[in-house]
């Protein structure tokens, strides 16, 4: 099943990436597969502003997507560029994708790269002192794991991470297309199928009683008044956009400052998931 979804996450990826190759701003300065560990996957894009281009803080660091089991940080090379071409640093992290089990190593793994990317942030030519945190689909979803161990130090002692970097530096969180509350994995069809090879392959577990810090997966239902201001945003013909209305909805209930991009459900043309990605269309 993890084969399947990398094959199919690989075509679309290649076809994304050929789509939007014209958009990516001439000067974009990219660094590729830094190392932030020792493990394979532990390794980093870094992507600077044009120079000449005004600076822009904080520093960007993202997570990509890939229904956790497959997926890439070169799926997202062409959009981030597009933010480094408006003046941010960017930095987007891999992280290892399950085939047996893998959770909550990504989480780890993004707190380490950045703990990577501040030691080195003279080198790099960056000010970590602000950074912002993101992801798209399976991303938003480690990005907001390790927002709420950053920010409550309960919850991180549960998870097994030690943030690398106090509350007070994580100023914002930008969510698209993500994942925030445990799927259904009871669901028929192709997307049911789909849904339970992703969760077995990430988690070792097909039951969600049996996976170890289970409890801690849906981060809708541990996100308090300290996380950071968010914006939130997925497409009308996107499946996962009821679980992006229903965290806005909890931040905005505990009084977090959150700024939202949904559309209307009858909205044309359909846009599904991951629709920030086409930078072909107007969205």
């Amino acid at each position: 099943g993890v084969w399947v979804i990398r094959q199919v996450f690989d075509r679309g990826d290649a076809e994304l990436a050929a789509a939007s190759a014209g958009h990516v701003p001439p000067g974009v300065i990219a660094r590729r597969d830094l190392r932030y560990g020792t493990d394979p996957d532990e390794r980093f894009d870094f992507f600077l502003p044009p120079p000449g281009t005004p600076r822009q803080a904080p520093l960007i660091v993202w997570v990509h997507g890939g229904g956790f089991v497959a997926g890439s940080k070169s799926s997202v090379a062409n959009w981030l560029s597009v933010l480094a071409g408006h003046g941010y640093p960017v930095v987007s992290v891999e992280y290892r994708r399950g085939a047996s089990a893998a959770y909550p190593l990504p989480v780890r793994q993004v707190n380490a790269a950045i703990e990577h990317v501040e030691a080195k942030a003279a080198e790099l030519g960056v000010d970590p002192s602000a950074i912002i945190l993101g992801g798209d689909s399976a991303g938003a979803h480690i990005a907001t794991q390790l927002a709420v161990a950053i920010t409550d130090p309960a919850y991180a002692e549960k998870l097994g991470v030690r943030p690398s970097i106090p509350p007070g530096r994580l100023r914002a969180m930008l969510l698209t297309s993500g994942i925030y509350e445990l799927p259904d994995l009871d669901g028929g069809g192709l997307i049911g199928a789909f849904v339970r090879a992703a969760f077995r392959g990430y988690t070792g577990e097909t039951d969600p009683a049996k996976v170890k810090g289970g409890e801690l997966f849906s981060t809708i239902d541990h996100v308090g008044p300290t996380f950071p201001p968010s914006f939130i945003t997925g497409g009308n013909a996107d499946p996962l956009t009821a679980q992006g209305l229903k965290l806005a909805h909890r931040l905005e209930t505990l009084g977090v400052k959150t700024d939202t991009l949904f559309f209307p459900d009858a909205y044309q043309p359909p846009l599904g998931h991951e629709y920030q990605l086409r930078l072909n269309t107007a969205e």
